[in-house]
């Protein structure tokens, strides 16, 4: 566990206790269970764009999201594009999407699947979020770091 998740998982610790205290839900198994469950979808997950070995920018396909957060780090010389997906979203799910490599990874807007204000391009240590709502990812903010 890194230093972030644990400070989430303290977090989510707390969180839940109160809530369970206002269920008269003590067991420690139920407040346990409930927060390893939410830190796997927290926890960030990495992804790779590889060199495809052709002239164009890669493609990554996250279809159907069970992560909250992915670290992007693209290795191909040509770049990197990110494509969303819908299966098994969940109306007012979040999406951040944080470069972590050193070549560009974009978005485009795709017509009912990710509304976004135009072609995102996320340098390094660039960040986007997005929330599904209910029938298209939906930009919320990006970051120019």
């Amino acid at each position: 566990m890194n230093k972030h998740t644990g400070y989430i998982f303290g977090f989510l610790m707390v969180l839940v206790a109160a809530y369970a205290v206002t269920q008269n839900v003590l067991e420690a198994p139920y407040v346990f269970s409930h927060v390893t469950s939410l830190i796997g979808v927290l926890s960030p997950k990495e992804i790779s764009c590889t060199d495809t070995g052709n002239p164009d920018a890669s493609v990554y396909s996250i279809t159907s999201p069970a992560k909250s957060m992915y670290e992007v780090n693209g290795t191909d010389s040509d770049g990197c594009r990110i494509q969303l997906g819908e299966t098994s979203v969940s109306d007012g799910q979040i999406l951040e999407l944080i470069n972590v490599g050193s070549v560009n990874v974009t978005m485009s807007d795709e017509a009912g699947v990710a509304e976004t204000a135009g072609t995102i391009t996320l340098g390094a240590h660039d960040a986007a979020s997005f929330r599904y709502d209910g029938s298209a990812w939906v930009e919320v903010s990006a970051s120019n770091n």
